[in-house]
C-alpha cells in the first residue's frame, strides 16, 4: 500500500483539498513486490484455512516465496503446488529440460521480437496521442493488444521454461486468450494465476455466487475494480478494471454464467471472437493511455477520416515505418499467428514439432532461432511491462 498508492492518495488529496502538490510525492516500489506479496499472502491464507500444514523448514519457505523464475512477474504459485516439489528429490529430466528450453525460446521470441518491435511504434504514438488521428491511433492500439500479450505471456513462458530446466513445474499462465468467445472466457485464459488468485481470495470471500444474483454481480464488479487498482495507482487502471467488471456483469445478465466451449457454428464463433476483440481493444486503450482524457481522445479520434480514400495511406506514413521495420513487424506477427493458431486447432505446438521427423524438426528449430537473432531490434528497452506492477 505504502509503495504503490502513497502518490495516488496524495493526488486525490491535492485535487480534493489542495493540501499538497502530488509531484512532491514519488516513491519507487521494489521490483516484483506485488507478485511476491500475493504469493506469500496466498500461502498465509491457505494455512489459516487449514488447506495444508504450514511449512516448518525456513529455507523451503524462502525458496517458495522467492523462486527466482517467477518472483518478478509470476505465475503466482500456490503452496499446494510448489512446496511438495521442493520436498522431493529433484533430478534432471532430459525431456522436461528440453521442453523447457523450447518454451523459453518461444517466450524469448514473443518478448524480444514481437513485443519489443511493436513497443517502439506504440510508445511513439501513445507518448503524444494528441499529435495523431485516424489510422495511426487505431493501429497503435491494435499493436498494443499484441504487444502486452507477447510481453507478459513471453515472460511467463520463459519463467515456466526456466523452472522446467530445474525440474520444477509451474502452472500455465496464458492459454491463447485472444481466441476467447466471451470476456468471461478471456479471464479464464489471461494471467490465469492472478485471475484465480482474485477469485479464491477476494471474490469467494465476498460471497461469490452464494448470496443471490444481485450480490454475485456486485462481487464480480468489485473484484475487477480491485484488480484494476492493483495494476497501478492511476485512474486509467481503475476505469480498465471497472469496464471488465461491467462487461462480465452484462454477460452474466444477458448470456448467462456458463462458458460454452463447444465448437458450434463457425460464422457465429467468428462473430463472437470479433466482438470480444473489439471490446478488449477499448479496454486496453485505457490500460495503455497516460490519462483517462488521453484514452477518450484515442477512442473518439481513431476512426477519424475512415471514409476517406487516404485513411490507410496517411496512417502508414504517420507511423513512420521504414521497409525493414515494416517487414519485421509483418513477419513477427505472422509467425506468432501461426504458432497460436496451430496451438488452438491442434494442441501444444511445441509437442507437435518435437514429434516431427529429425530433419524437419531441426529445420524448424534453426529457422526459429534465426528469426529471433535477425529480427530482434538492436536498440530497445528490454524491460517487461508487468515489472511495474
Amino acid at each position: 500500500m505504502f509503495f504503490k498508492y502513497t502518490g495516488f492518495l496524495a493526488d486525490i488529496l491535492y485535487r480534493t483539498f489542495s493540501v499538497e502538490d502530488p509531484q512532491t510525492v514519488s516513491i519507487v516500489a521494489p521490483i516484483g513486490f506485488s507478485f511476491y506479496l500475493f504469493q506469500a499472502l496466498g500461502y498465509v491464507i491457505d494455512v489459516y484455512r487449514k488447506k495444508y500444514k504450514p511449512e516448518k523448514n525456513l529455507a523451503r519457505y524462502a525458496l517458495f516465496v522467492s523462486f527466482f523464475p517467477q518472483v518478478i512477474s509470476g505465475p503466482i504459485g500456490r503452496g499446494r503446488d510448489l512446496l511438495p516439489q521442493f520436498h522431493g528429490n529433484v533430478s534432471f529430466q532430459y525431456e522436461g529440460a528440453m521442453y523447457g528450453v523450447k518454451q523459453f525460446c518461444v517466450g524469448l521470441f514473443k518478448k524480444m521480437v514481437v513485443s519489443n518491435t511493436l513497443g517502439m511504434m506504440v510508445d511513439s504514438v501513445y507518448g503524444n496521442v494528441h499529435g495523431y488521428k485516424g489510422f495511426v491511433l487505431a493501429t497503435a492500439s491494435i499493436l498494443y493488444m499484441i504487444q502486452i500479450y507477447c510481453d507478459f505471456s513471453g515472460y511467463s513462458d520463459m519463467a515456466i521454461g526456466c523452472a522446467r530446466l530445474l525440474g520444477i513445474e509451474l502452472k500455465e499462465n496464458f492459454k491463447l486468450p485472444y481466441f476467447s468467445k466471451s470476456i468471461r472466457e478471456f479471464w479464464r485464459r489471461w494471467h490465469i494465476s492472478l485471475s484465480s488468485w482474485f477469485r479464491d481470495y477476494l471474490y469467494i470471500p465476498l460471497g461469490g455466487n452464494r448470496k443471490g444474483q444481485a450480490r454475485k454481480r456486485i462481487n464480480i464488479f468489485l473484484t475487477f475494480l480491485v484488480s484494476g487498482l492493483w495494476h497501478g495507482a492511476n485512474y486509467t487502471y481503475v476505469v480498465w478494471g471497472g469496464l471488465h467488471g461491467m462487461l462480465q456483469v452484462l454477460e452474466d445478465i444477458f448470456i448467462g454464467g456458463k462458458i460454452r466451449t463447444g465448437k458450434g457454428c463457425w460464422p457465429v464463433n467468428l462473430l463472437k471472437h470479433a466482438c470480444v476483440l473489439c471490446l478488449l481493444l477499448v479496454t486496453w486503450i485505457f490500460f495503455r493511455a497516460e490519462s483517462v482524457s488521453d484514452a477518450f481522445y484515442v477512442l473518439t479520434n481513431m476512426l477519424s477520416g475512415i471514409g476517406k480514400a487516404g485513411y490507410l495511406k496517411a496512417g502508414i506514413s504517420g507511423l513512420g515505418l521504414d521497409k525493414v521495420t515494416l517487414a519485421t513487424t509483418v513477419v513477427s506477427i505472422l509467425v506468432l499467428a501461426i504458432i497460436d493458431s496451430i496451438s488452438y486447432i491442434c494442441g501444444d505446438v511445441i509437442e507437435k514439432v518435437s514429434n516431427m521427423k529429425l530433419v524437419l524438426r531441426w529445420s524448424i528449430y534453426i529457422i526459429f532461432v534465426m528469426i529471433i537473432i535477425v529480427f530482434t531490434p538492436a536498440v530497445v528497452s528490454t524491460e517487461f511491462i508487468y515489472f511495474q506492477f
